[in-house]
């Protein structure tokens, strides 16, 4: 790993909303002014975001990281896939190649896992330049930082076989090492396909198209055997009903209108015939729309499901189609009663076999405890409900954060470290469903018997009892402690081995 930090101060500090890697030079002799000069006016992709001010004869090379962690925090949360390995190299390769139309030197880029940034999400790289004197100015510092993370940092998603690792370490520890010969490999290797295993008997056996059809029948067979009987009628098409229904109702129609202008009124002496007279013209138009939708070649084919209860088979029976006996769904309390009892009574031996302290102190009223290692993230699904059980203690002899949901509390218990809290799913210890946290944005760790939390450079800070903490900076955190982040508020608790509360 690179010793970076020779003759100049790093800090860190939140200016503005914005978290700052700060380097310090006391003296610009040890500077190149030109390159100081390029990263001051231009935005060069694969470097942080950079400004350069002086106070009082210092230069202060600030590096803007906010949302971003170092690599090396990214390498104990997730694991790389080939394709997000070679991604991360195509980066690195991309800003080397940009050096020279700045004017700046490929060693004034540090390698070293700590200083390097990445976005955990899209995995997007921000790299520091120093803009120093003497400072090496060829590959070694690219090729120890791969040969480290490879060996000792970086966890690969399993894939198959090809040897990508040790072929990877070859070509690296090969002292006539070039970076040509890195990317080549990489090149082929991200078009490379994973080998996929087939079942190659059953495939000379029969071409793949014929065993789409038989499978394709064999699932048709089987899905025709779990089908209720189904019968056949002959019926007119419901459209046939409408359109009679609304002649018949036109008329009707008709006929009061009629009465209402005094036609058919009996004070008038032609009422009578002018009666007769439409009835026999309704009776005509309706007979002729009868015989045009209702005609024995209008009728079609209609499948409906037999009504077993009606056949005097009673609910809860079975019956036989083909060679399957099929129960019909019936009344399902016995079931949901002895579920109930099933649970409850996996619940009490779960609860009878978890240890924890029965002596009095914090006020615990309602802990959630999972019997696995894994920890309470906040969200439940049907598959693991029934591994969580409700435990009233009185006391914990492990540290946990109450969240606090308006009226309500949630009890998070912290039972490995380091414990990251945020937003992105799958990179966290407990996840936190709201835009205001980042995606790494805050770490509990423990050192012998004290807790610390430190802020991953997120956009809206950590607090700690109204306290804005400085990122990266472990800060530590005793018992009672309100810890805020964004918009979300927790109050931290532990215990020493002795029961009482841990203080600073």
């Amino acid at each position: 790993m690179e010793n970076i930090n020779q003759s100049y101060d790093i800090i860190y500090k939140n200016l503005a909303g914005r978290n700052l890697m700060v380097y310090i030079f006391k003296s610009e002799d040890e500077l190149l002014n030109y390159q100081l000069g390029m990263l001051a006016n231009n935005r060069i992709n694969g470097l942080l975001k950079s400004d350069v001010i002086r106070i009082n004869g210092e230069i202060h090379l600030q590096y803007d990281i906010t949302s971003l962690v170092p690599i090396k925090k990214l390498f104990e949360r997730k694991k790389l896939s080939r394709k997000d390995f070679i991604y991360l190299i195509e980066q690195i390769f991309e800003l080397l190649g940009m050096m020279e139309q700045y004017l700046l030197d490929s060693g004034g880029i540090v390698f070293d896992s700590t200083y390097i940034f990445i976005n955990p999400q899209s995995l997007e790289l921000g790299h520091v330049y120093l803009p120093t004197k003497d400072r090496p100015q060829d590959l070694d510092l690219l090729k120890n930082f791969l040969l480290e993370a490879i060996i000792n940092d970086i966890r690969f998603i399993d894939e198959p076989s090809d040897n990508f690792i040790q072929r990877l370490i070859e070509i690296l520890k090969d002292p006539e090492f070039e970076a040509t010969t890195l990317k080549r490999y990489l090149n082929e290797m991200y078009k490379a396909k994973p080998a996929v295993t087939t079942n190659k008997r059953i495939e000379r056996a029969l071409p793949k198209k014929e065993i789409d059809i038989q499978l394709s029948t064999h699932y048709k067979e089987t899905a025709k055997v779990f089908e209720r009987p189904k019968t056949k009628k002959q019926c007119y098409p419901i459209k046939s009903y409408v359109v009679l229904y609304s002649v018949i109702g036109t008329l009707v129609l008709f006929c009061i209108v009629l009465m209402l202008t005094g036609v058919l009124s009996p004070s008038n002496p032609d009422s009578l015939l002018s009666l007769l007279g439409f009835i026999l013209i309704g009776g005509a138009v309706t007979y002729l729309v009868y015989s045009k939708l209702f005609s024995p070649d209008k009728k079609i084919e209609r499948v409906t499901e037999e009504n077993l209860e009606k056949k005097g088979q009673v609910k809860g029976a079975e019956y036989v189609n083909k060679a399957f006996s099929v129960p019909v769904p019936g009344n399902t309390a016995t079931y949901k009663e002895s579920a109930v009892h099933r649970d409850a009574a996996s619940a009490m031996a779960r609860k009878s076999s978890f240890p924890f302290s029965k002596q009095n102190g914090l006020d615990v009223s309602e802990i959630e405890i999972s019997e696995t290692n894994k920890f309470y993230s906040g969200i439940k699904s049907p598959k693991t409900q029934d591994r969580t059980v409700i435990l009233n203690a009185d006391n914990l002899n492990f540290p946990y954060l109450k969240r606090m949901l308006g009226n309500s509390t949630e009890t998070i218990i912290i039972k490995q470290f380091p414990f990251m809290m945020g937003r992105l799913e799958g990179q966290v210890n407990y996840h936190i469903n709201n835009p205001a946290v980042g995606k790494l944005h805050a770490e509990i760790t423990k050192t012998n018997e004290s807790y610390f939390i430190s802020d991953m450079n997120s956009r809206n800070g950590t607090i700690i009892n109204g306290v804005r903490i400085e990122p990266t900076k472990e800060n530590i955190i005793k018992n009672g402690d309100r810890i805020t982040l964004g918009n979300e508020e927790f109050i931290f608790y532990c215990r020493n081995i002795d029961n009482t509360a841990c203080e600073n």
